[in-house]
């Protein structure tokens, strides 16, 4: 037992190889994202857990969430609220994405995670719902209306062999994290959101992707490609929600790129508090008519889940 003890003392790890495992890690990553954030006036969460939609003894983790909002109306309370969902990424390797050409970038309205109320508006005169993403004219302001190319697939590197050759790999555990991301934004709401407050509340839901180390795009033409070092691209990815593809379009950026990201957001929460306050009595008597709805459709649920008989069994 001595000698055991011995060895497995002697292949500690010190403190020195400790802080150097550490630096190594995406640990401190992490914490850096979380200051940018807090920096900034938003409140950082890190290592933020919830219960996974599609089953509940699971749960889904993003590293750092970022919140924070704009008031639309002090006097009622009216928000415009944001929050930043990030995935922190500590490659070693060069990552790369391949990219093609947005051909009609407004398609990406439908990639914006809008939610709270109201969800829509409908038009006095023809009474047809307008989703806020039109009525607000979000592609002439939001960030993924603007984006000339698009990556839809990504690899990352590894050796091949003893002759240290390289080959692309499909990285899953990376689908995975972008998957998590893409669902937490689907399902991330502002807690403050409520139906019984007489008021607008509306959120915007960024995912986004933080490399620490270099990424690329892949560009192919007439069966060759080239390769560049960006800071900043769009990914279009999904996750699944009750049976349910979830689209999600997700920024990727260098840790240098992300603070001008995150001014990037806040400049866009701005107009999106702007835009809204140029239609405030439409959106307010919108918003007060869909939480009316929303609260007598729940107390009917709680009414016919309390009288739904419960069937027993017996036993003679």
């Amino acid at each position: 037992m001595a000698d055991e003890f011995t060895e497995a003392n002697a292949a500690s790890i010190t403190p020195e190889e400790m802080q150097a495992a550490i630096e190594s890690s995406g640990y401190l990553l992490e914490g850096r994202i979380a200051r940018v954030l807090q920096e900034r006036g938003l409140w950082a969460e890190p290592n933020a857990f919830r219960v996974d939609p599609n089953d509940a003894n699971k749960t889904i983790e993003v590293d750092v969430i970022g919140r924070t909002l704009e008031w639309i109306n002090e006097e009622n309370k009216s928000t415009a609220a944001v929050s930043i969902l990030v995935e922190c990424k500590n490659n070693v390797q060069p990552f790369a994405f391949f990219v093609e050409p947005q051909q009609v970038a407004e398609v990406n309205l439908s990639r914006i995670r809008c939610d709270g109320f109201p969800a829509f508006s409908r038009n006095a005169n023809t009474q047809v719902p307008e989703l806020l993403q039109d009525l607000l004219g979000m592609k002439e302001w939001h960030h993924y209306c603007h984006a000339s190319e698009i990556a839809t697939r990504f690899c990352g590197f590894a050796r091949a062999n003893e002759k240290k050759k390289w080959k692309a790999e499909p990285m899953n555990q990376y689908s995975c994290s972008f998957s998590n991301v893409a669902l937490m934004s689907a399902v991330d709401t502002d807690p403050s959101i409520a139906t019984n407050l007489q008021n607008i509340q509306l959120q915007l839901a960024y995912p986004v992707a933080v490399f620490q180390g270099p990424i690329y795009e892949v560009r192919e033409a007439m069966g060759k490609i080239t390769v560049e070092k960006v800071s900043h691209l769009q990914l279009h990815h999904f996750a699944t929600l009750n049976g349910q593809m979830v689209q999600a379009q997700i920024d990727v950026v260098t840790e240098h790129a992300f603070p001008a990201l995150v001014d990037k957001i806040l400049n866009e929460v701005k107009t999106f508090r702007d835009r809204i306050n140029a239609l405030y009595p439409r959106l307010l008597n919108s918003a007060l008519d869909q939480k009316r709805v929303a609260t007598q459709n729940a107390a009917r649920q709680m009414f016919q889940a309390h009288m739904t008989p419960s069937v027993t069994h017996s036993s003679y």
